[in-house]
């Protein structure tokens, strides 16, 4: 089992991080249905560029700080005010900068719809989101979050009535981004952090320099994520990257709270450095139940994927099924892939990360090309799942030449076998609904899970035991 803590900081990040994603899958689904597939897909789009500007005005301090608090909570603020003042400053240049070119250059509605984006970067620039998982306060972060999608959501429905109205889309976000930023700026003063304006370039070229290689990395990362859907808008047309994003909000619901689960155990396995044989003991069992929890996700978007697209996105977005029944197979291997990534940041290797991410690109890049003009949707989701896998291998490989483990096959059997036992039921079952096929799917599992010992029962509740 994972140290006292890792479990519970999860509990409150991971959850927070559901609640707000299971809002933004509100406001995902009420666009869909508002916008036509077209215009769905350009706004996808539009928003899948604006990952890479995010990255950018981030500058990789939400991975590299958060090790760097960790090491010296009581010099919090102290690292953080040069780094903060030199972040924004460099975000707002780039929000400038970006709604200049979206105006006068970017093809339109495109580029009218990043530009007004752009002006949600002023708050990448001011977010301590980094400081408080560094002290490890994800209640925090979870509160922030999940408040700031209730404010996007909201802000959506009251702005957004038909096609006409995709302009108030950015605003939306906008107005959410702002308001996790400031919640989290409140909350850190409230705990006696007191930051203030402190103009020293100096002194926060060292961590930007380390951080490069993330920034690199990130964006690399961000290619994988959505090359696909921006070589099917430019190739296949705005519709089929409509269908292609409605798919992927699944998906991408399962990877926010993979990257969570991950944070919470950044800290630990930077504070067990010196500690190899407890280092290695933590990393192999968070790997184990990384799987053991996305492995059924998996299984079930595999099954439901029809079901997801006909009940939720609406009959207009079913040619995109085919594409989240490929991308579902995603979700075990990036649970798998996450935390070898975690473990180099915790040992400094962000060079080794850079690595994997540039090979995976051009692997990416190559079968996205080759597969989509044939296979179409099919092509652009079996691209990504070939690359997961892909980035998986090196991931693994870079983690254990920095001295970490191979997670035993033992360690994923008790996942497995639930897994396959809940998917032969739910092909044997065949439920019509979606919220049957949930059910049947997760009792199944944990059913499973409860005779094999992978589940157990004790006085502070339910732990996994794999």
């Amino acid at each position: 089992m994972p140290p006292r803590g890792i479990g519970a900081r999860f509990m409150a990040l991971g959850g927070g991080e559901a609640a707000a994603r299971l809002f933004a899958f509100g406001a995902t689904v009420y666009l869909a249905r508002t916008l036509t597939p077209a215009l769905y897909g350009i706004v996808g789009v539009a928003m899948g560029v604006m990952l890479y500007l995010t990255q950018i005005a981030d500058g990789g301090i939400e991975l590299v700080g958060v090790p760097l608090v960790a090491r010296d909570r009581d010099r919090a603020a102290e690292i953080a005010e040069p780094i903060l003042s030199v972040r924004f400053v460099a975000s707002l240049v780039l929000a400038a900068l970006v709604i200049v070119a979206g105006f006068t250059i970017l093809p339109q509605p495109d580029g009218a719809v990043m530009a007004s984006s752009a002006l949600a970067l002023a708050f990448t620039g001011l977010s301590v989101r980094w400081i408080h998982l560094g002290l490890e306060r994800a209640g925090g972060v979870a509160a922030a979050r999940t408040i700031g999608e209730i404010v996007a959501l909201c802000a959506i429905v009251l702005l957004v009535h038909d096609a006409g109205d995709v302009g108030f889309v950015p605003l939306a976000q906008f107005v959410g981004a702002g308001a996790t930023a400031l919640i989290l700026l409140v909350t850190l003063r409230r705990s006696a952090i007191h930051l203030r304006w402190r103009w020293s370039p100096r002194e926060a070229l060292p961590v930007f320099q380390r951080s490069r290689h993330l920034i690199g990395f990130t964006l690399l990362g961000l290619l994988l994520f959505n090359f696909d859907l921006i070589f099917l808008r430019f190739s296949a047309g705005a519709e089929a990257a409509g269908y292609y994003a409605a798919a992927y909000t699944m998906i991408s619901f399962a990877a926010n709270l993979i990257v969570a689960f991950a944070h919470t155990v950044l800290p630990n396995l930077t504070r067990l450095e010196g500690e190899p044989a407890d280092r290695n003991a933590l990393f192999v069992t968070v790997c184990a139940q990384a799987f053991a929890l996305a492995l059924p996700v998996g299984v079930g978007a595999w099954y439901v994927a029809r079901q997801v697209v006909d009940q939720i996105f609406g009959s207009a977005y079913l040619p995109g099924v085919v594409a989240l029944q490929w991308l579902a197979w995603s979700i075990p291997l990036a649970a798998l892939r996450e935390l070898p990534v975690v473990a180099l940041i915790a040992v400094g290797r962000e060079g080794a990360l850079l690595r994997i991410n540039a090979i995976t690109v051009v692997c990416n890049v190559a079968l996205v090309v080759a597969t989509v003009p044939r296979y179409g949707l099919a092509g652009a989701a079996g691209a990504t799942v070939a690359t997961e896998l892909i980035r998986l291998v090196l991931a693994t490989h870079f983690a254990r030449e920095a001295g970490y483990p191979l997670v035993p096959v033992g360690r994923l059997f008790k996942a497995t076998l639930a897994s396959a036992a809940m998917g032969g039921v739910l092909v044997m079952v065949a439920p019509s609904l979606l919220w049957l096929s949930v059910l049947v799917g997760g009792v199944t599992y944990a059913g499973v899970l409860l005779v094999t010992g992978g589940v157990r029962l004790g006085g502070r509740g339910v732990g996994l035991s794999v």
